[in-house]
């Protein structure tokens, strides 16, 4: 769950516009497929183009990965990290749409949450907002508490480590990165505004940190999945290098029945709630994220399509400005759960979505602590010094009738600006054999059907901490290594083995 909530500075950027010309290489999709293979990755995702990449480093193995959607090559849009809204709701994105909520999203239309999920190679990692995101040691630590054995942040890290390919000198040398993998990591400043960020979060007591490294918890800079300027989506990283191998068939468009150099996005802040449950793991309760964009008129009508009632965009229209940035808040580990069913025996059928978004007034709890942080946050000096100032959200008719900056008021705000922050998760969740509640086992097999894996972010015990991407690439690092019987990160287990990672505390 994130609410966005826009804070009125002066700001400019610079857009900077990457071009492909058309190229041949993707004549080598066309192929003559195999009758059959000794491995068929279906959807070509965080996760699957990660699993078809390591499969086939075997020449005796053949892969087959199938898509749905059509090729990410020379699209502008895609390789481009500021134009990331500009594809969804295109052809490149399934484009799903939720039930209509009972508890949240009141100014959407029909009270439904658009949820865009990538249709294209690269899957969702082309139409993300590139955070790349580990999350902490404790949510690992507690999966395997809950029966995912192996899956510890012990167990975990070296995969993280693998997969990447720091382009900040800074961390070449650190135990929580590596060089030479085939995820492009940035670090990413391309306003002065992080500068800002970062002061106003120490003003308030909030120190800065690695947003990869072995505390989570403070004001972190952005970590993108870019490199050179440029989107590293799982296709540019995973697929492309490799495409040419005899042995992988890449089937696009197939149906199986049965700019800145950034997207805006250049910090966070992650925290913990003062009066938090004790007896849970101590992992981030909320987290704030720092958009160094406008929501200004052009941003209304041609940004993120987050489906608002049309009423409500004229309302947004009167107070927008060009002189923006914006913070969202999300929620981490939400207590409310929804479900994804189907809806008939049509197998083309967009499925039923629920995601029952603050069915318990704890999750707004949580909500509320992150707005106090941006409230304390505008009080600070530096935010003073720009004129920082809330762009409020209630109107005529609008949670006009609470008291400003009362609980009651921001509850209003929640429920009816709250939307999705794009991470739905665990829906095929893990657990031992005999735990009833999970679909898979530690090997990501589902339970009772030979052959059949679920490798995305919906094998998750629970939802991780900060954004989803990393954690499906390193899911599919993991598992192609479970399917082969090999241990391909002995170096990087040797790297970290003087970490005291069991039983710290960050």
């Amino acid at each position: 769950m994130a609410l966005h909530n826009p804070v009125l500075m002066a700001v400019s950027g610079i857009l900077i516009g990457i071009y492909f010309m058309p190229s041949e290489k993707d004549l080598v999709l066309d192929v003559k497929l195999n009758a059959t293979y000794n491995y068929i990755v279906v959807g070509a995702g965080s996760s699957g183009a990660v699993i078809a990449n390591r499969l086939s480093e075997d020449p005796e193995i053949s892969v087959l990965l199938i898509e749905a959607g059509g090729s990410e090559y020379g699209n502008e849009d895609i390789s481009t990290p500021i134009k990331a809204a500009a594809v969804e709701n295109t052809k490149n994105d399934w484009s799903f749409y939720t039930v209509s909520q009972k508890y949240s999203h009141q100014m959407k239309q029909e009270q439904k949450s658009f949820w865009p999920r990538g249709k294209v190679l690269g899957g969702s990692s082309s139409l993300n907002y590139l955070a790349y995101v580990k999350g902490c040691k404790y949510d690992y630590d507690n999966w395997e508490k809950e029966g995912c054995t192996r899956w510890s942040y012990k167990d975990v890290l070296p995969y993280y480590l693998k997969i990447e390919d720091i382009q900040a000198p800074q961390f070449y040398d650190s135990d929580y990165h590596s060089r030479g993998g085939y995820l492009g990591v940035s670090e990413i400043r391309n306003t002065p505004l992080p500068e800002i960020y970062k002061q106003a979060a120490h003003e308030i007591g909030i120190e800065h940190d690695d947003l990869n490294g072995e505390n989570q918890i403070g004001f972190l800079y952005m970590q993108s999945s870019t490199k050179n300027g440029e989107r590293y989506n799982t296709a540019k990283a995973y697929l492309r290098p490799v495409i040419n191998r005899y042995n992988l068939h890449i089937s696009i468009n197939t149906c199986k029945k049965g700019i800145m150099t950034s997207s805006g996005l250049e910090g966070h802040i992650f925290g913990r709630m003062t009066d938090r449950n004790k007896t849970e793991p101590l992992y981030p309760d909320y987290q704030l994220e720092f958009f160094s964009i406008a929501q200004d008129d052009l941003f209304i009508e041609k940004g993120a399509p987050v489906n608002h009632n049309k009423s409500v965009i004229k309302l947004l229209q009167t107070r927008s400005s060009s002189m923006e940035f914006t913070v969202v808040i999300i929620q981490q580990h939400p207590k409310c759960t929804g479900y994804v069913r189907l809806q008939s025996t049509d197998p083309f059928d967009y499925p039923e979505i629920d995601q029952n978004y603050l069915c318990e007034y704890d999750d707004v709890k949580t909500l509320l602590s992150g707005i106090r942080i941006m409230r304390k946050l505008e009080n600070t000096t530096i935010f003073k010094e720009i004129g920082a100032t809330y762009n409020r959200l209630d109107f005529k008719g609008i949670c006009d009738t609470e008291e400003f900056d009362s609980d009651e008021y921001w509850e209003c705000i929640i429920r009816y600006w709250g939307m999705t922050g794009y991470h739905p998760a665990s829906i095929c969740r893990m657990g031992s054999k005999t735990d009833p509640t999970s679909v898979v086992d530690p090997q990501l097999r589902v339970k009772g059907i030979s052959g059949l894996r679920v490798v995305d972010a919906s094998v998750m015990r629970h939802l991780t901490s900060g954004n989803t991407n990393a954690p499906c690439i390193m899911i599919g690092e993991k598992k192609a290594d479970l399917i082969r019987g090999k241990d391909i990160v002995k170096a990087f287990r040797d790297k970290i083995k003087h970490l005291k990672i069991k039983g710290d505390s960050f």
